[in-house]
């Protein structure tokens, strides 16, 4: 499934802003992998260290970049274009990457990030860094007004330089070499939070992260849900494509409406409360191994919508009437409508019944 960041954003936002009114608010479980607009004219990246910043028309007379041939090259191709007037997208894009080599080959050098005054006026509150081969998280210098901010796409191992954003609602890191989450402290208004396809290990740091109404984990390494912190807020909960073997600390999330767990190891769902506010739970392939595994999910008497098509318990005769009969208020069963599943039954039932009494005529 695939979408350009905006679209993505903003029916995230939507859904944030009307889950408590709707209980059909769409599901947040799958991501986009895709290129999203690149940043557009004025945009400048500094190098410097202690604070100091340079700009790139005097890099070129810089000796630390003496030893990188291609960064020697990019610079010598802005110089000659510095007198043409505003620089084209190509050089734009290449100025980017100059600075993000050059960075990433010397230590102690830290980055910047700086926009023109014109894209800012533009998109204040917005700024998409996606596929621009970054492997840190540069200081974002004048963004105090930043509300949605995309990295998604890049080769960051490291959560930092958010301080200042004091209005950051949307973090998206999809697609990056994480190890650990970190450094959101720094940005305890986080409502949505994007960390799928990384290499997480573990689920921690969210302390701080007490308004968060969406958090995406999906395709990591997690082992455990243990570290899942009370959230009253989060809503949405995406952990499909781990090594989970067990759901458990559900009733750490009183507010939860979805679970995406397809794809891991779980076995069983084991909740210490009823979940009245879960709506939708997606436990497709996993190892399921019979209805009793599950049996605390039928005390769940919000949720509309279950799959477990994919677990050996599916197999199982008469799994699909032992559930709708357990959970009469269920609507979809392996992404499949509950009614219509059970008038397929009845009529398959009549079929029977008309078949045996030909055979006994």
């Amino acid at each position: 499934m695939s979408s350009n960041f905006d679209s993505r954003t903003m029916g995230l936002l939507a859904r944030q802003q009307h889950a408590s009114s709707s209980s059909d608010a769409s599901a947040a479980h799958s991501r986009a992998d895709q290129q999203s607009p690149k940043v557009g004219g004025g945009v400048r990246l500094l190098m410097g260290g202690g604070g100091s910043s340079r700009s790139l028309s005097n890099a070129a007379s810089q000796p630390k970049h003496q030893g990188h041939p291609q960064a020697q090259q990019m610079v010598g191709q802005q110089a000659t274009s510095g007198g043409q007037g505003e620089k084209t997208e190509m050089g734009r894009l290449q100025e980017v990457l100059f600075v993000e080599r050059a960075i990433n080959s010397q230590a102690g050098i830290g980055m910047s990030f700086v926009r023109s005054k014109e894209e800012k006026m533009a998109s204040p509150e917005r700024l998409n860094l996606d596929k621009r081969r970054l492997m840190h998280m540069p200081l974002l210098e004048g963004e105090e007004r930043l509300r949605l901010l995309n990295y998604q796409n890049n080769s960051i191992s490291k959560i930092e330089n958010l301080r200042g954003l004091d209005h950051l609602i949307f973090l998206d890191l999809y697609n990056n070499q994480l190890a650990a989450i970190q450094g959101l402290e720094q940005v305890p208004t986080l409502r949505i939070l994007m960390l799928g396809k990384n290499r997480i290990e573990r689920i921690e740091g969210l302390g701080a992260l007490t308004r968060l109404d969406v958090l995406d984990l999906q395709h990591n390494r997690l082992a455990s849900m243990q570290g899942l912190d009370a959230k009253p807020e989060l809503r949405v909960l995406n952990l499909a494509n781990n090594c989970l073997s067990r759901i458990t600390g559900l009733e750490l999330l009183p507010s939860i409406t979805e679970l995406n767990a397809r794809r891991n190891a779980i076995s069983e769902v084991k909740c210490l409360s009823p979940m009245d506010t879960l709506q939708r739970l997606f436990l497709s392939h996993n190892v399921v191994p019979h209805v009793q595994a599950i049996r605390d999910v039928f005390s769940f008497k919000g949720l509309v919508e279950l799959t477990l098509d994919g677990n050996p318990v599916s197999n199982a005769e008469g799994y699909r009437q032992t559930v709708v009969d357990a959970m009469k208020w269920l609507k979809h069963l392996d992404l499949r409508f509950v009614r219509e599943m059970m008038m397929m039954m009845s009529l398959r039932l009549v079929l029977y019944l008309c078949i045996s009494l030909a055979v006994e005529w």
